[in-house]
């Protein structure tokens, strides 16, 4: 796993668009409404493939919160975001990464959208695994149904996308119990599918070479646009809804796993 996948000058970018766009506003809330279930207040957490620290701004109101990521350049967003206590700098492909970070340390780890980078995810969990402490809780995320397939996943150096099935299977084999799993992006899957079209996406493939185009697209989905509020409107439903159920499909998955 490398920093290729998201270009340092990126982070800037992203850093100002996340906290208007409708799809980290809600994802937040999902995640947080998750965490919160399983873990007390003040808990030890650590989120790896922080990012900008988005997830983390919030996580460390409510725990003692730790962020990490390949990137210098995210980490130095995180501390602007004020999203954790300590900040560590580690590619969780190198063998020695654990010993970065205190052992059998947290009561939970949060992995949001970042295995699917990782061509051996498989033993990644396995060291995650050993960050943990008997009986705590790992948190992730990934992309999901090979069908959605398309050259956004390439864009952002995607391995896979995961099936229920293989995904269950992976967190099992790295050592963890399934407390909950469910599909995510439920609501706007019907919008996900038809962006995947191949008349579609070949006119998205083509604005790619528009910069001015590209601009104005994430203008109207990372400010208060009315098209940005109706679709944070319509996928908060799943807040509420994954509060009770398990959804039968969409375009990502969320899992909390317990260390045995």
């Amino acid at each position: 796993m490398t920093s290729e996948y998201f270009a340092d000058e990126s982070y800037e970018w992203l850093y100002k668009f996340e906290r208007y766009n409708f799809w980290y506003r809600v994802r937040n809330q999902i995640l947080f409404s998750w965490i919160n279930q399983y873990l007390p207040n003040g808990a030890k957490f650590l989120e790896i493939g922080c990012g900008t620290g988005f997830v983390s701004s919030t996580l460390k109101k409510y725990y003692d919160n730790d962020c990490a990521d390949i990137s210098s350049e995210a980490l130095k967003y995180c501390r602007l975001n004020d999203a954790g206590h300590n900040y560590f700098q580690l590619n969780l492909c190198d063998t020695d990464f654990e010993s970065r970070i205190s052992l059998a340390k947290y009561s939970g780890i949060g992995l949001f959208d970042v295995i699917e980078h990782i061509d051996d995810d498989k033993s990644v969990l396995k060291k995650i695994h050993n960050l943990m402490i008997t009986g705590g809780y790992l948190f992730i995320t990934v992309p999901a149904n090979q069908k959605l397939w398309s050259d956004w996943d390439e864009y952002t150096c995607h391995k896979r996308r995961y099936s229920m099935d293989e995904f269950i299977e992976l967190v099992k084999d790295a050592g963890f119990s399934i407390e909950r799993v469910s599909y995510f992006m439920f609501v706007l899957y019907p919008f996900v599918r038809l962006s995947r079209m191949p008349s579609i996406e070949n006119f998205i493939k083509s604005l790619h070479f528009n910069e001015n185009i590209q601009k104005s697209i994430h203008e109207t989905l990372g400010k208060h646009s009315i098209l940005n509020e109706c679709f944070y409107y319509l996928f908060s439903i799943e807040i509420f809804l994954l509060k009770y159920f398990n959804l039968p499909f969409g375009s990502s998955i969320i899992c909390v796993a317990k260390k045995k």
